[in-house]
């Protein structure tokens, strides 16, 4: 059995393949002293890591904490120590651990290549998870992650605060004003460029694609807030965009 994260982009059908190359077991962890009989029996087809590929930089670590889901929005939190092993790949990229809770994390390399890191996952009583982690240069690709802006500061000026900005590792991007399961209000293609600071913007599809993006300037300010100069997401369905800087989500 293999569980793929369902489609993040709101029903447009823009799935993410997963073509794992062959399987290089670097840790093939047990569950050592941690008993998996309190493991609820779930069909591991219906098990996910994560609603949304988590980018890492090397030297970065996240923990393997599973979820069963029967649809977008209702999820039911698993003990981490039901995954009971892991392997990861390509080989020299990552490596596997547990920690004193019972949970398996996997730790980026220090001199990890930018790219992808696939990892599989085992679910006690059940079957396998499949699953990836993109892997980024922060002074190659300074905007991938999750971004979001304060709320408080957004109300303050009457306007409605975007709420998730993600920038994937192979370009993807999608922008939510107000998350509610797996929606998204649009999503597309970006490029940056580090040495001007141009970002470019393509929305591709969306439930809400405001006729207002534009690309243009960001900048990165002293304190790691994304800034945007002239370049715009554009508005939300109701009240005036915010102008607030983003802050990058971590964990």
């Amino acid at each position: 059995l293999v569980s793929m994260a369902p489609d993040l982009k709101g029903g447009s059908g823009m799935n993410h393949s997963l073509i794992l190359a062959a399987l290089i077991a670097l840790s093939g962890c047990s569950s050592g002293a941690f008993s998996t009989n309190a493991c609820p029996d779930r069909r591991a087809s219906n098990i996910i890591l994560w609603w949304e590929t988590p980018a890492l930089e090397p030297g970065e670590a996240i923990t393997l904490t599973p979820y069963y889901t029967e649809r977008p929005g209702m999820m039911e939190p698993l003990p981490p120590s039901c995954v009971t092993g892991a392997s990861v790949g390509p080989q020299g990229q990552a490596s596997i651990n547990r920690d004193g809770f019972g949970g398996l994390v996997v730790r980026i390399a220090e001199d990890a290549a930018p790219g992808q890191v696939w990892v599989e996952a085992r679910y006690a009583r059940s079957g396998s998870v499949r699953t990836l982690i993109d892997v980024y240069d922060a002074a190659e690709a300074p905007l991938t992650g999750v971004w979001s802006q304060d709320a408080a500061a957004c109300d303050a000026a009457g306007a409605e605060p975007i709420r998730e900005l993600i920038f994937e590792g192979d370009g993807g991007f999608s922008v939510t004003w107000t998350p509610f399961e797996a929606y998204k209000d649009y999503w597309g293609r970006y490029a940056y460029n580090s040495k001007t600071g141009r970002l470019t913007l393509e929305p591709e599809g969306g439930n809400h694609i405001p006729t207002t993006v534009r690309s243009g300037a960001v900048s990165l300010d002293e304190t790691g807030r994304l800034r945007f100069e002239d370049a715009s997401l554009g508005t939300p369905r109701s009240g005036p965009a915010c102008s607030a800087p983003f802050d990058r989500r971590r964990g």
